[in-house]
């Protein structure tokens, strides 16, 4: 484990933590905090009233790719159903509606930064495209109002496993190797080799973000998570949504068939009726997110038929970095 190191702040002497350690890291990279500011400036239109499309225009213009793909998926059959091309940013959102374009956009934004500097983490993008699509799937089965910031919650549901394995490659296959293909055990086997987890990680990500709610309560441990949700209030069924259809993923991409039955046995059993959902149901969400995903997928030279990451679990990539 990362050796805990004091520091002098305030005349006192304080200690970081392993957290606080791979934090520093993290913020020292000089894409980060350009990528951030990106990010947080799409987000901060969302909350402006005298917003405009063009002000969402502008700033999303700034990224060429970013561009591509707002207008990539304002093209699909899934948006456009008159067959005009759509060619600018302001035409895209008048098709997409604003929450769904800045959600989009954010969370492109992101995930592209990290899976086109490192192919070894283009799968764990790949989860949390398809975590994103299921988690919108049961959202929409009771809100479709609340459909796309579950997208989003469910992308960045697996946030802070991306970041560690980004900035810290080796001690993720160290990582990966004691857990022995077990899902089950990832979260005990992190904090004991790094001292902490990767929901710690993403949790203190989208705070740097400046995403909280819904996005933040998906990350919390079940406990966590049923202690803070409340059947009136939209982040809380938002979250379930996102935690629900992350654990969906990793569970049919990324498990044996013993422990896949063992982890939807209980989650979809326990919460599978909040969305109207039963554990028979969960190949076909499956089904239906890699067909929504597959844009995007091969935006990012996914294969749609090499998605089963149980075996490898993203090992094979990393090793090539």
């Amino acid at each position: 484990m990362i050796p805990c190191q004091p520091v002098d702040k305030d005349n006192s002497t304080s200690v970081r933590t392993p957290l606080d350690v791979f934090l520093t890291q993290v913020r020292s990279d000089p894409d980060f905090p350009a990528c951030a500011e990106h990010v947080r400036a799409i987000l901060a239109l969302s909350s402006d009233l005298n917003a405009t499309i063009q002000k969402f225009a502008a700033t999303i213009q700034r990224d060429v790719a970013l561009t591509l793909r707002i207008l990539r998926t304002a093209n699909s059959s899934l948006y456009n159903r008159s067959g005009r091309p759509v060619l600018s940013v302001a035409h895209a959102a008048s098709l997409l509606g604003l929450d769904a374009l800045t959600h989009i956009a954010a969370s492109s934004r992101f995930l592209e930064h990290y899976a086109k500097k490192s192919p070894g983490i283009l799968e764990l993008v790949t989860l949390s495209l398809l975590s994103a699509n299921v988690s919108k799937q049961l959202a929409t089965k009771t809100d479709a109002r609340l459909s796309e910031e579950a997208y989003l919650a469910g992308m960045l549901a697996n946030v802070g496993e991306i970041v560690f394995a980004y900035h810290r490659q080796a001690d993720y296959l160290k990582i990966l190797e004691a857990c022995e293909g077990k899902l089950m055990a990832e979260k005990v086997v992190t904090r004991q080799m790094a001292g902490f987890t990767f929901d710690e990680v993403g949790r203190e990500v989208l705070v740097f973000f400046g995403l909280r709610g819904a996005p933040q309560m998906a990350i919390s441990s079940e406990a966590e998570l049923l202690k803070s949700s409340s059947a009136e209030d939209p982040d809380s069924r938002i979250a379930l949504a996102a935690k629900l259809g992350n654990i969906v993923v990793g569970a049919s991409q990324r498990c044996d068939e013993e422990e896949r039955k063992k982890i939807l046995n209980h989650w979809v059993s326990t919460y599978g009726d909040v969305f109207g959902v039963t554990v028979d149901m969960v190949p076909k969400l499956m089904e239906r997110a890699i067909e929504e995903a597959q844009d995007n997928l091969r935006h990012l030279g996914v294969r749609p038929d090499n998605l089963k990451l149980s075996e490898r679990r993203v090992k094979e990539p990393l090793e090539d970095m």
